[in-house]
């Protein structure tokens, strides 16, 4: 009873590590090419880091819906942030080889002002609000919720077996 009431703590700690999973994935694949696509001395770099970031949207589909389970607004439209991450780099493709370093200067400024925010802990590039779970918000939410009954259940489990 002791080691299924264990078995049922760990598994249900496994399922909350999902969340902590996706964040880091997304970091990794998308949002830290963001933030260099935003920190790029030179039009080409943020091109390229820009481009990679638009590659991983494009492949997990976050380019459209909502990243919100109930509410529907602009902070949370998955397709509008999209649309702005590629018009951002739409914008960069107007500049040319030949375009004066002030041109070059305030096209990386006006990136920086799309991709990024500045916030009480300094500055952090903008995201709808957990991103990193969509599309699999409502699976991970009732796991969630089905992780603590399970987490419940094993200690109540271990507890029980104590006291026999």
């Amino acid at each position: 009873m002791r080691s299924l009431g264990i078995l049922l703590i760990v598994i249900g700690i496994g399922i909350c590590s999902i969340p902590i999973v996706r964040n880091i994935q997304f970091d990794i694949g998308c949002g830290g090419y963001l933030k260099s696509s935003a920190d790029a001395c030179t039009v080409d770099l943020a091109k390229g880091e820009l481009d990679t970031a638009i590659k991983y949207l494009d492949e997990h589909k976050l380019n459209y819906g909502y990243s919100h389970l109930i509410i529907k607004n602009r902070q949370v439209d998955v397709g509008y942030w999209y649309s702005r991450l590629v018009a951002a780099r739409n914008d960069l493709d107007t500049i040319t080889g030949e375009a004066s370093n002030l041109e070059k200067s305030n096209m990386l400024m006006k990136l920086r002002e799309t991709l990024c925010d500045e916030g009480e802990r300094g500055t952090k590039v903008t995201l709808p609000p957990h991103i990193e779970l969509f599309p699999y918000q409502w699976v991970i939410c009732i796991s969630a919720v089905l992780s603590l009954f399970v987490i419940t259940g094993g200690f109540f489990m271990v507890f029980i077996s104590f006291n026999d």
